[in-house]
């Protein structure tokens, strides 16, 4: 190839890059990949081989207000107030979700969709590890604080058509809900919340600190304490 034609070919592949985006490369590029978004190193966010999410933050002139932004897939998502710190991705990674505040009241954004709103939700400190996941360190009652480990608890079911969260409902009750469906009441909660073989199991306790199991229709107790949920390799089974 003489170099006027390599030229062409040059200027040819850099005129179709753009278009590149979001397309599986075929046999002129790398087997069964997917280009969602440009890596970037020091941007807080969260990722699968589904989503690519970053967190952006934009001063508001003339006034000490900031804007929060989720670009997920490379669209931009907000602007919200306030914006929870960790991205809750189910175990395939198939499915995203945060939670953000917009208008005085919390949306749970899944995959991009605004789903289900309320007025406050429960929270916890993490320990974030940039794109690698967050551990849950100690819950909380009260606002998000300008903290970038405080998060909103939210928890995917393994097939992620489930997702549960806190709702916050003031005056000591709180609640789990799970796709906007909200559970039964109590003063307060304990985490992890757990999908069982048989749903969705979390305990609830009130002043005189008396737990409940909380299944889909069913409790059991009161306990005077209890343990976390484990389940078996195959996930059939599980117990407390």
């Amino acid at each position: 190839m003489n170099r006027s034609a390599l030229i062409l070919v040059l200027v040819a592949l850099v005129a179709m890059a753009p278009a590149c985006r979001g397309r599986k490369f075929g046999a002129t590029g790398r087997p069964g990949e997917t280009f969602l978004a440009d890596y970037e190193k020091k941007t807080p966010g969260g990722f699968s081989q589904r989503w690519v999410a970053y967190i952006r933050e934009k001063k508001v002139r003339l006034s000490n207000r900031t804007e929060y932004f989720v670009e997920l897939n490379g669209e931009r998502l907000g602007p919200y107030s306030s914006l929870s710190r960790a991205f809750e991705i189910n175990e395939d990674g198939e499915h995203i979700a945060f939670a953000a505040e917009k208008k005085g009241k919390w949306v749970i954004v899944v995959d991009g969709q605004e789903k289900w709103w309320h007025g406050s939700l429960g929270w916890a400190d993490y320990r974030i590890y940039p794109f690698l996941g967050a551990d849950l360190v100690s819950v909380f009652v009260g606002g998000l604080s300008a903290a970038p480990e405080r998060a909103a608890i939210l928890q995917f079911s393994p097939n992620g058509e489930q997702l549960a969260y806190v709702i916050d409902l003031g005056e000591d009750h709180r609640t789990v809900a799970v796709n906007g469906a909200a559970g039964p009441e109590f003063q307060g909660y304990s985490v992890p919340l757990s999908f069982t073989p048989a749903g969705l199991l979390w305990v609830g306790f009130d002043g005189d600190r008396q737990q409940t199991a909380v299944l889909p229709g069913k409790r059991l107790g009161p306990y005077d304490a209890s343990g976390l949920v484990h389940l078996s390799s195959n996930k059939q089974h599980w117990g407390f």
